[in-house]
């Protein structure tokens, strides 16, 4: 970051590259640290409404979600959902995979009516936008099943 300086805007890239291995490689405490410091540069750059930010949110919350803290991921998940439809439109791929981790993060703390919701919303969006065929599609329809046989409707979820 010679450079560009720690605050540039770029340089946040780079530590959220570095942030999205660490975190491959369950190094979540560093992880962690690289994604608020991509925040911080982030929200000084571009203001609290912007798609890099909500990226910088999804990565504390994916990391916040894997140590078992579902609270503060869902917190920041949504968070996320908020600014990237806000930003980018109801449509938009990133928005769709916001849609997914809300979901997910729900299924993770065994709420699956609050989880149905956004299953369902990432189900109709992805047939609309990649049809039924698509094997995204095939992964809403397997977390919508999932939800069924978590409230003990097992007849939607065969």
């Amino acid at each position: 970051m010679k450079f560009l300086g720690e605050s540039d805007p770029k340089a946040a890239d780079s530590y959220h590259g570095i942030a999205l291995a660490l975190e491959r490689y369950g190094l979540y405490l560093k992880a962690l640290g690289m994604f608020e410091s991509t925040l911080s540069i982030r929200l000084q750059a571009f203001g609290e409404e912007h798609a890099d930010v909500a990226a910088s949110y999804s990565g504390i919350g994916s990391v916040s979600e894997k140590q078992g803290n579902y609270p503060k991921a869902l917190e920041l998940q949504q968070i996320v959902l908020a600014i990237r439809l806000k930003a980018l439109g109801g449509g938009h791929i990133e928005v769709v995979t916001s849609y997914s981790e809300v979901g997910w993060v729900h299924l993770r703390r065994n709420k699956h009516a609050e989880s149905s919701d956004f299953q369902q919303k990432l189900l109709t969006v992805r047939l609309k936008t990649l049809g039924e065929e698509h094997i995204d599609a095939a992964l809403s329809y397997h977390r919508m099943t999932v939800v069924y046989f978590g409230q003990g409707d097992k007849a939607k979820a065969l």
